[in-house]
Formats: structure tokens, sequence, C-alpha cells
């Protein structure tokens, strides 16, 4: 097997290697977030059961099983609605007064599923008080969304099950995470999006003038030299004009909304995560394809540099517009003020930029360049 092995060409070992490498980070990077994701959003003094399927005209019953509670509170339940595009629209009913409870036992609610036209979805939303007022909440949690059958439907309606729950804030958390918003919004992000577009469109143009360069000289390995260079130019000059109108934000948007409209929100992670990790792995090998004997050219290391910086800008916008639930949760995390996902995506786009600046100045100072 070993001398199997070293019988590959270094170059199609090399390339291989990074083909797997990159499959493999992409895969962990998104598996993690989408573990992360879940961990965050799970909050720990709660369980809820109840059918994954509602039907208008029938009550919806749940069980909700609480820890124990510091001090006497209040509990409400009650359902919220959606339509197709899973945005919670409005209240649909309340399962009743407020509860006195100390948390340790399990509750039973029964809420009348309501006929709504547009509504597609309903929501558990639970949340303890003191007075019973919403306004008022210490603790709150919402249901993963359930799908809503019309009146009269007589297909089989699944038992119950653990329902998944997400935090709901309390009116003190909810302000703030405004108050973080408003930072974040501050002047530093206000200039992110013109300089990406910047860095973008100028190492587009110094790669153009490097291919230009390669055509003109011919030296040894200028075909495919400039080829890559165009390429570089090509795909930078591209995604600057995408950038400039929030392309890829757009896309997701649509991706997710399509999805949800289809009822198959639910089975992205392994949908998504395959076709990221193929975007992914595209991009890499698009990398390698360009630059593969374009090192026979007296650039190569300047070639090598910027197909890393495009290779690392290209992959994560891929991956981001294709497998968005794992970057909202990167998105929501936050370095003084700034995403990691974006910084990422914008240190690609510097480092292609500065590579480019520097390989056409050092193909200025040598002569028959």
């Amino acid at each position: 097997m070993l001398l199997s092995l070293r019988k590959i060409p270094a170059a199609v070992r090399l390339t291989l290697g990074t083909v797997l490498l990159v499959f493999i980070a992409t895969w962990l990077a998104i598996d993690r977030a989408e573990r992360l994701g879940r961990i965050r959003n799970r909050p720990g003094w709660l369980t809820v059961e109840a059918s994954p399927l509602a039907v208008v005209g029938q009550p919806f019953e749940l069980r909700v099983a609480l820890d124990d509670l510091p001090g006497a509170e209040k509990i409400v339940c009650g359902l919220r609605w959606t339509a197709s595009d899973r945005r919670i629209s409005g209240g649909l009913a309340s399962a009743g007064p407020a509860r006195e409870t100390r948390g340790g036992e399990t509750l039973s609610f029964r809420v009348e599923v309501k006929d709504n036209e547009e509504m597609r979805f309903v929501a558990a939303v639970i949340y303890l008080s003191p007075t019973g007022r919403w306004q008022d909440r210490t603790r709150g949690a919402s249901t993963e969304l359930i799908p809503v059958r019309p009146a009269g439907f007589e297909g089989e309606i699944p038992p119950p099950r653990v329902l998944g729950t997400y935090p709901t804030p309390t009116p003190e958390e909810e302000a703030r995470r405004d108050s973080r918003r408003e930072a974040r919004g501050g002047a530093l992000n206000v200039f992110l999006r013109p300089l990406l577009v910047f860095a973008l469109v100028a190492a587009g143009v110094l790669c153009a003038v490097l291919a230009v360069r390669q055509r003109r000289g011919r030296p040894r390995g200028g075909r495919l030299a400039h080829a890559a260079w165009a390429g570089f130019a090509l795909l930078m000059l591209l995604f600057g004009i995408l950038e400039a109108f929030d392309v890829p934000g757009r896309v997701t948007e649509w991706v997710r909304l399509a999805s949800m409209e289809h009822n198959v929100y639910e089975l992205r992670r392994p949908a998504q995560g395959a076709v990221a990790v193929a975007a992914a792995v595209g991009a890499a090998s698009l990398f390698l394809y360009l630059i593969r004997a374009a090192s026979k050219s007296r650039d190569h290391r300047w070639l090598w540099a910027t197909g890393i910086g495009v290779v690392v800008y290209l992959s994560l916008t891929l991956v981001g517009m294709l497998s968005f639930h794992p970057v909202d949760v990167l998105r929501s995390m936050s370095l003084a003020g700034v995403s990691p996902f974006h910084a990422a995506r914008g240190a690609g786009a510097a480092l292609a930029l500065l590579t480019a600046a520097l390989a056409l100045r050092s193909a200025k100072r040598t002569a028959g360049y």
C-alpha cells in the first residue's frame, strides 16, 4: 500500500491531501457550530412534551416538566402562530390563567388551535412571572415550530415527544441585546462592507494587470501563470460586484425562505453540511487547478499566497451562503463588535490584495518579467 502511494505523483498527492484537509476542516467547523447553537439555545429549567403536529379546531396538549425553582412563580402557556416564512406573527390562544408553581413538577396544558388562513405553524411559549404578566417574566422558553393541519384532518397524529426548546429573553436581556446591537452598528461596521468591496475590486484589478503582464512577457510558465492571475481577477471582480449589492446575504435569505416554504427546513443540517463542504472543496480544487503548473513562473510564491487569500474568502462566502444556520451562530458572536466570520472573509480578501500588490511591485523590479 505504501509503495503504491509513492508511485502517485507528488502534485497529485498534494492536491488530494489539500482537498481532504479542506473537507475535514469545513465539516468539523459546521458540525461544531451546529452543536454550539443547540447548547446555547437550550433552556435548562424545563422540558416540553407534545405531539409534533397540531390540527385546527382540536386542543393541543402539552406536558411541561419544571426543575426546582428558587421561589414561587406563576407559569403561563400559550400558542403563537407563523406563516410559511416561519416568522412569528402573533399570539393565537392561551392555555388559561397563570398557575402557581414552585417547580419540581409536571404540568399539563391544553390550548385550542384556532383557525387562521395564513397560519402554517405554531409554537408554544411558556414563561414564569411573579405577576403572571408577560412584561414581568423572569424566564421564558418557546418550542420548535409545529406544523398545523386544517380542520377535518383525518391522517394519523404522531404521539407526543420531547420538543426542542429555545430561550425567550427577559426584558432585561432584551435591553442588553439591543444595546449590544447598537454598539455593533457603530462606525467600524458602517465601513466593513465598503472596505470588503474595495479589497475585492482592487485585488481583481491588480490580478488583471499581472495577467496582462504575463501574457506580454511570455516567460517560462507564462501561459499558465497568465491563466491563474486571470482566474483570480475574474473571481475577485465578480464577488466584489456581488458584495456591493449584498448578493451573498440575499441568496442566504432566499435559500432559507425557500426551504421553509417547502417544509424541508428541518432537513437542512445533513444536506447543507454536504453542500457546504462540497463548495469549500470546490473552491480549494479551483485554487489548486489555477496554480498547478504556474509554479514554473518566477512569481509562483505570490500566486500561492494570493490563491490562499482567494480560497479563504471564497470558501467562507460559499459556505455562508449554503449553510446559513451554523453561520448564524458564528455571526451572533463578536469580538470588539465584529463578527469573526466576516473578519475571516475580510482577511482573505486583504491577503489577496496585499500579495497581488507585492507581486506587481516585484514584477516591475524584475527585468524581462
